[in-house]
């Protein structure tokens, strides 16, 4: 199409050479043939169809080169948006600059030759490159509507505004400034403002959502509409006397520019994010057409407007001579049209999150997809403390824990131990408390050393301390810190134990065999604990073995919060018991996700830590499968259920599971790419050398913090999981 342009232009379109500028308008050819008007027409829809394709498409595929599970390509998918868009408009600078100064020189054809030769050269190294390998859920017609009047505003900037400043003062010293020219003080604020908005992601301020940034596109073209506005109006005034600067209207170029950097960008983001899975083009296709709509809107709306504004015999707001017009209240009327728009969009954008919200509700067509914390550094999802990074389970109470329950706080203590310092850590910060503080050491012959350094005569004093490998260490570890303030005259003493290793030692399956988890609850008993705050217990009767009151806290919650996120049509999903005695566990698991249907894995165990998969009991084929367990070890039993599941037909496998014992080769069996994702809490801290890409930590911390109050207030603690 620009090379058509291009001959159609040097061979009889422009005659003679010069047109315009070294030869007057009254000498330049004005009357063509049938043939070399539709020559021309041809070759610029030629032009628009081919941009319409290229446009919407690279886009697309350039995001779709990065893997979002990846931590760093993740982060790189979200800033590549506003570097094509800065890329965009870089060309444009370019072409604003470059051929305004042909087209100024009556040298068009030139000017489009030009271009061609860099065409050119893209396709042939497009050609030449090697392809990188590659690593419709919400109602989105409201909202594409509402950017569609930012468009119509955008226009302006390429057809009044060029007008608007045509008819100003151009010179600076002897040199014309050419009004097209303006754009280059919005090409430069769309640079600084894309350069803005990426610090603002990763700063991961409040305004950094795709809905807030175009909210404020639309915000700020309706100053750029004002400013405009006033401009004209002033220059309309004292156009008699004096003829002002073009560069008054720097201003309103410099806003369109700033609400481009949020509009446009936030655009493509959100219909890329939005659309469905292998139809990716239609996202980037609705930005696009809410671009073309919106200069279709534009040409209509001043054809309305001109109609209603000549009538009598006028000349309306928008004549060929801009000094006999009133451009200004059309430009008020733009703002007060985009104002208005504003509104209606407020509106969608709070039904569309409502609509998400509600989506979860209704599982017959639920597909949501849930913003989560990002992996760092090829680490998994291991919480920080900030509000973001926490299931939504129970996370609004933190704020009453902060206001309500100040006067409680004195008499309430929590010390943690060795074994997992980060999740006391986050649960003292879920409570709006601080740590007690405590010295805790080993000796050179492995003896445990403990001392309380604050006093806790009189206080509820709770112990967080997993007895998580090493097992023993950490055993022995909570039995002195259970004496240490028994001996300093705390009034109740509750350990806090989110996982209780010897669990499933709770029964004799062979003769002369121990029962070590009775032996272990005796230990703490006699050691002077008053209570029990245990989590997921591998075995009920586990609580019986002690002797005094043990609150069993299950952590499902947390992770049917985050399942909830995940974009899994409940029809599609079926639950699995990897073994006979994980049924009643995966049953209640089940029920919980819209009573999903349930399959069971049985096996022969052979030994300890060995398990054989014999048959499973149910459906799978083309579902997505999430298998339950209280605790994964070795990984033995669940990755050849895994197996066994993508043999009958499983389309994706999920492993769920509260406590990641994870003892070699557990790693490789679960990272071998049996299951799409390996979801655990963080009741035993996981180390680094055990991170791998599918694996994803959640906390507990606001499960256990809640619970810790309830006991502390003496208030109903199984009323959390109704």
């Amino acid at each position: 199409g620009l090379m058509l342009l291009s001959l159609t232009t040097q061979i009889f379109l422009v005659k003679p050479n010069g047109c315009g500028v070294q030869v007057t308008i009254s000498e330049c050819k004005s009357h063509y043939s049938t043939g070399e008007v539709s020559l021309f027409y041809i070759s610029i829809y030629m032009i628009g169809v081919g941009n319409g394709g290229y446009q919407p498409n690279i886009a697309t595929f350039g995001a779709d080169q990065f893997d979002e599970k990846h931590p760093k390509e993740s982060h790189s998918k979200v800033t590549f948006f506003s570097y094509i868009y800065l890329a965009f408009n870089l060309a444009a600078l370019f072409s604003d600059t470059i051929l305004g100064y042909f087209e100024n020189q009556g040298m068009w054809a030139p000017g489009f030759w030009l271009f061609i030769t860099i065409i050119i050269r893209n396709i042939v190294e497009y050609i030449s490159i090697t392809q990188i390998v590659k690593r419709h859920q919400q109602k989105l017609l409201p909202i594409w509507l509402c950017t569609i009047m930012y468009s119509v505003v955008y226009t302006q900037m390429g057809s009044l505004f060029v007008e608007q400043g045509d008819a100003m003062n151009t010179k600076i010293s002897n040199f014309d400034f050419p009004p097209a020219s303006m754009s280059i003080f919005n090409i430069l604020t769309v640079a600084v403002f894309l350069f803005l908005c990426n610090r603002m992601h990763k700063k991961k301020l409040r305004i950094n959502t795709e809905i807030q940034r175009m909210g404020i596109g639309l915000v700020i073209a309706i100053a750029s509409m004002i400013s405009a506005g006033i401009v004209e109006y002033y220059r309309l005034k004292y156009a008699k006397t004096t003829n002002l600067s073009i560069f008054w209207l720097a201003p309103q170029y410099a806003l369109i520019g700033a609400s481009e950097a949020f509009m446009y960008v936030a655009q493509l983001e959100f219909f890329n994010a939005q659309a469905p899975d292998g139809f990716k083009i239609f996202g980037s296709a609705l930005c696009m057409s809410s671009i073309s709509f919106g200069n279709h809107v534009s040409s209509y709306l001043v054809s309305i407007v001109m109609k209603i504004s000549t009538k009598n015999n006028k000349l309306g707001w928008i004549p060929e001579d801009p000094n006999k017009g009133h451009l200004d209240r059309f430009y008020f009327l733009l703002a007060g049209l985009t104002a208005i728009d504003l509104v209606m969009y407020i509106v969608c954008a709070k039904w569309y999150i409502n609509v998400g919200k509600s989506g979860e509700d209704n599982q017959e067509q639920s597909c949501m997809k849930c913003e989560l914390t990002e992996p760092v550094n090829g680490k998994p999802r291991v919480p920080i403390l900030n509000d973001q990074i926490f299931p939504t389970f129970l996370q609004k109470k933190r704020l009453d824990n902060l206001v309500n329950r100040k006067d409680s706080n004195t008499r309430l203590k929590i010390f943690s131990g060795t074994a997992n310092t980060t999740l006391s850590q986050e649960i003292a910060w879920y409570m709006g408390l601080e740590l007690g503080k405590i010295h805790t050491k080993r000796f050179a012959d492995g003896e445990i050393y403990v001392q309380l350094q604050e006093s806790v005569r009189g206080c509820d004093v709770y112990l967080i301390q997993p007895t998580s490998p090493p097992a023993n260490e950490n055993l022995m570890e909570l039995s002195v810190m259970i004496d240490a303030c028994r001996r300093a005259s705390a009034k109740n003493i509750t350990a806090v134990i989110p996982y209780f290793g010897y669990a499933r030692a709770d029964r004799k399956t062979q003769g002369r065999e121990s029962i070590a988890a009775k032996l272990v609850a005796n230990l703490i008993t006699e050691s002077g604990a008053d209570r029990v705050l245990a989590c997921d217990l591998h075995s009920g009767q586990s609580m019986g073995y002690f002797d005094i009151p043990v609150d069993h806290v299950y952590c499902q919650p947390v992770i049917l919060d985050y399942l909830a996120s995940k974009k899994i049509c409940s029809s599609d999903l079926v639950v699995v018991s990897p073994d006979v005695g994980g049924v009643v566990r995966a049953r209640a698991f089940a029920k919980k996700l819209s009573d999903a249907p349930l399959a069971i894995i049985d096996k022969r165990r052979q030994g300890h830590n060995v398990a054989e998969v014999m048959n499973l009991i149910g459906d799978v084929k083309g579902k997505v499968a999430v298998m339950v367990d209280d605790m994964i070890d070795t990984a033995g039993t669940i990755a050849k259920g895994a197996a066994l599941l993508h043999e009958e037909g499983a389309r994706e496998v999920y492993a769920c599971c509260t406590h990641a014992v994870f003892s070699p080769p557990a790693i490789e069996r679960l990272s071998s790419g049996l299951f799409q994702e390996v979801i655990v809490t963080n009741t035993i801290p996981v180390t680094e050398k055990n991170y791998f890409p599918q694996l994803t930590v959640l906390s507990v911390a606001n499960l256990l913090g809640e619970t810790i109050w309830r006991v502390h207030d003496d208030s109903s603690v199984s009323s959390i999981f109704q």
